[in-house]
């Protein structure tokens, strides 16, 4: 299969992953139960810095279960690796070093190819649940996570410890 019809199908199956989310996401809601009312109440992380770099290093997941499913791995030396897979396969990988610039994380890459190229730059490091997630800085992931919070869609979360989201 050409090179050109690998990467139409992987941006297919991507868009067709995002329009089924889209559809049965969770919608926020004011009910009246019982003479209660509910308000629907994102969870949200809170922007933090660890006191050593080295205690970020660990497998990290962020994804939709169908198109889009990125896996992030931090080396306690500096160094990271990153595939991104969907139905059709694998979509691309990066890889390089990363270190921590206050509360991001800012990659370096030394390898990127397919639908990995120029898709990791940076990273918002934030403590939610007592573990640490990893916030998008790209301005469509940013609304994703300020309207829904932490999902596995909006954050990479350290596979030891995923929280699905509503």
């Amino acid at each position: 299969m050409s090179h050109v019809l690998k990467i139409t199908f992987a941006l297919g199956a991507v868009c067709a992953g995002a329009i089924g989310y889209y559809l049965v996401r969770p919608e926020p809601v004011a009910a009246q139960t019982a003479n209660e009312t509910y308000r629907f109440n994102p969870q949200k992380g809170v922007s933090d810095r660890p006191a050593d770099a080295k205690t970020l290093a660990g497998r990290y997941y962020r994804g939709d279960g169908k198109g889009y499913n990125v896996h992030l791995t931090l080396e306690a030396e500096g160094t990271y690796t990153a595939e991104w897979h969907g139905c059709l396969g694998t979509y691309g990988k990066a890889a390089g070093d990363w270190k921590l610039l206050g509360t991001q994380l800012a990659f370096t890459p030394s390898k990127e190819t397919d639908m990995m190229r120029s898709h990791l730059r940076g990273l918002d490091v934030l403590k939610f649940r007592g573990h640490w997630i990893f916030l998008s800085t790209n301005k469509s992931d940013r609304e994703f996570y300020d309207k829904w919070g932490v999902s596995t869609y909006s954050c990479f979360q350290n596979t030891n410890s995923i929280f699905r989201g509503p």
